[in-house]
């Protein structure tokens, strides 16, 4: 059985000189833009930026590894590298990983390293690069980036009821209000696996769900995404005139946000149900 103290004492040599840069360049404000950092680690850093919007604001903000050691990855890092290695090869638990990772208390900017490290360093791999995200995803204590992780795990997933389970974390994680934008965009995606599986009541409920917070949170973009979905369900429930109207609105939206590649297929959508309530 792995001992929490055991884990807090290790330490990984392929993890102490890159954390312990990835540390000096973040505690200085300059992690995102370190040009002089070593490529690997510029690259990791501007990974966590980019993909998930994790800032030398956020990782200032976040509370660190409450414990310390005499090499970087000691008190924790070093701990839950491993248990993501176990757990991604099935040789421990994933309920018992996870709670062994939050005992372990490791910071949010810690586990940010340790996921691009894991998804992007020569030592990483996919087993364990997939286990840290979901591991990062449940002890992360900032919910915004916690819910990203969890989107990013149900797209990268095949089995809707899979993803369903893994949105739900993530609307748990988002219900507080850390990203309503974020959270309108994982109730579009719900509404998708509700028609998917035929549940058309739910799909649309969850589709017009989606588009008010979406449009409350100034989210256009995603605020069109849900309602070109409820115009879509309407259509495999064949209600093709309220399918209309709210293309048309829909084509309303595109125009005034110049999307003009979007609104051609919208086009092509209103034609279709016009057809359709034509009788031809």
């Amino acid at each position: 059985m792995i001992n929490v103290n055991a884990l807090r004492e290790r330490h990984n040599v392929r993890l102490d000189e890159p954390l312990e840069i990835w540390r000096r360049f973040r505690s200085s404000g300059r992690l995102a833009n370190a040009s002089e950092m070593p490529d690997e680690l510029a690259d990791m850093a501007r990974s966590v930026h980019h993909l998930f919007g994790w800032t030398d604001d956020d990782a200032r903000r976040a509370k660190p590894t409450g414990h310390t050691g005499t090499a970087a990855s000691a008190g924790g890092p070093a701990g839950l590298y491993m248990l993501a290695e176990k757990a991604g090869q099935s040789a421990v638990d994933f309920g018992e990983a996870s709670r062994l990772a939050r005992e372990l208390a490791v910071g949010d900017d810690d586990i940010m390293f340790l996921l691009v490290f894991a998804a992007k360093s020569k030592f990483g791999d996919g087993q364990t690069s997939g286990a840290m995200m979901q591991l990062a995803a449940m002890i992360m204590q900032d919910d915004a980036t916690a819910g990203k992780l969890y989107r990013t795990l149900a797209a990268l997933g095949s089995d809707r009821s899979y993803q369903m389970m893994v949105y739900e974390s993530a609307d748990k994680r988002l219900s507080g209000g850390a990203n309503d934008a974020l959270r309108a965009e994982v109730w579009n995606e719900v509404a998708l696996l509700y028609l998917a599986a035929g549940r058309f009541d739910e799909a649309r409920n969850k589709a017009n769900a989606a588009r008010a917070l979406a449009v409350k949170s100034g989210a256009g973009t995603i605020a069109s995404m849900a309602l070109g979905n409820l115009a879509f369900i309407l259509m495999q429930e064949r209600k093709f005139g309220e399918a209309l109207r709210a293309f048309e609105q829909l084509a309303k939206d595109q125009e005034a946000a110049a999307d003009s590649a979007n609104l051609e297929i919208t086009r092509q959508n209103i034609a279709i149900c016009r057809r359709y309530l034509r009788g031809s």
